[in-house]
């Protein structure tokens, strides 16, 4: 069980959760994350393993209740919000965005854009002080600016309200090595302190006052090289003692090997040693051929591939296609598949993005290359979330430490979940 300290850091809840990035951001500017729900049970499961101190609920937030939710985080002995008297004053909500993707179909009608009301409506039944709700860009285009006007005025409606004029946050800017766009919504309830935008800590050109953004190589330096290992063709494991690599700072801090004053997250009790989340993919030797023909920063025809610059930063890294099912309807969406190595002729794995998107090492994502990339590419990078929760906390006059705890992982056969396996364990009753 985890002693955790009432009075000196925030409690939230992480509502559309998938794996957990965002929250993870959220606890490194020192919040405790009591409940993580998400739709699909593998996610759910995934979340509970990197969070294991608060509990996971699979469930529709389309039609789920706030009190549901309350009371499914308070059933748990290591966190009981009634017995601690911790009350979830803060929300995290990332909906799915698919309805707004320049990746996808815009479709102003799309009923996965009304998932951003139905965030509103659990505000509203939740009253927290304060919440962040993430989307893409495109939510602040021309297309989408009367509903984003619209969403304003309904949290005003209810007695909270938004920091306006809404911006647009580019991730590389908090020193991710990956350009990445995200609308952040900065919602507070009147009454208390509004909270304000972070600053820019990072630039991608050189700049006097701010830190220079990382690269890829610096992103993945370090890491032993994927195609080494055979066992990485049936698993997504393997111990790589003796094939770890030097490491720049950035990449210190994805290994936990040097301390980040910033970071008030739990240490993980997990193993160094292992290469995770790093299952390979078999690609028919045509097309190495024609991975092995692209350039650094050049794009493979008729695959819609970019392979990654060693002295650039990525591009947006992307989910994939998948179909969902929301109010009983079922929705795919069509986005770029996973960009190729900077130099090996193949696709990045999971890990390797992991590294782009600034979530350390230990983080876990599903086993399965399709599930582990759509947690990862639907996610909030954590130096993003932790720059802008950052700005809340102090908003709502909290002064967390670091804390001295230090918090197991969970167990790992929560990653190779199918959904029907983890539907019967995080089902809400």
């Amino acid at each position: 069980m985890v002693s955790l300290e009432p009075t000196r850091r925030g409690v939230l809840f992480d509502l559309f959760c998938g794996g957990g990035p965002l929250a993870l951001g959220a606890e490194q500017a020192g919040f405790d994350v009591a409940l993580g729900a998400d739709l699909e049970p593998v996610h759910c499961a995934v979340h509970h393993h990197n969070f294991g101190y608060g509990r996971a609920v699979a469930a529709d937030l389309s039609l789920a209740k706030g009190i549901d939710l309350r009371r499914a985080a308070s059933h748990k002995d290591e966190i009981d919000l009634v017995t601690l008297g911790r009350s979830p004053d803060f929300l995290l909500g990332a909906p799915p965005c698919q309805g707004f993707s320049s990746a996808g179909r815009r479709d102003y009608n799309d009923p996965r854009n009304e998932l951003v009301f139905h965030f509103h409506r659990l505000v509203q039944e939740l009253e927290p002080r304060y919440a962040l709700m993430e989307n893409v860009a495109g939510m602040a285009s021309g297309q989408f600016s009367g509903l984003l006007d619209e969403l304003v005025e309904a949290y005003h409606q209810i007695g909270y309200g938004v920091v306006t004029p809404v911006r647009i946050l580019n991730a590389a800017e908090f020193g991710v090595p990956q350009n990445r766009d995200r609308v952040m919504l900065l919602i507070y309830r009147y009454g208390e302190k509004a909270p304000v935008y972070p600053d820019a800590t990072h630039s991608l050109m050189p700049d006097l006052l701010l830190k220079r953004t990382p690269t890829v190589a610096e992103a993945l330096e370090g890491l032993p090289e994927a195609d080494a290992f055979e066992e990485l063709l049936h698993t997504d494991e393997v111990d790589a003692t003796g094939h770890w690599g030097g490491a720049n700072l950035y990449a210190q801090y994805m290994r936990g090997l040097a301390n980040d004053p910033d970071d008030l997250s739990y240490r993980r009790i997990w193993n160094p040693a292992m290469l995770t989340c790093s299952k390979r993919t078999v690609h028919a030797p045509a097309v190495v051929e024609r991975y092995a023909a692209v350039p650094p920063g050049g794009k493979c025809e008729g695959h819609n591939l970019v392979r990654l610059h060693l002295e650039r930063q990525a591009p947006t890294l992307r989910a994939g296609s998948v179909a969902r099912s929301y109010e009983g309807k079922r929705h795919s969406a069509q986005t770029a598949a996973r960009p190729l190595h900077p130099v090996r002729p193949r696709v990045i794995t999971v890990r390797e993005g992991a590294r782009l998107h600034s979530v350390p090492d230990w983080f876990r994502f599903h086993s399965t290359v399709m599930q582990g990339f759509r947690e990862l590419g639907n996610s909030v990078p954590p130096l993003l979330a932790r720059a802008v929760m950052h700005e809340i906390r102090n908003a709502a006059g909290l002064a967390p430490a670091q804390p001295s705890e230090e918090v197991p992982l969970g167990d790992p056969t929560l990653l190779a979940m199918t959904d029907r396996n983890a539907g019967e364990m995080f089902r809400a009753a």
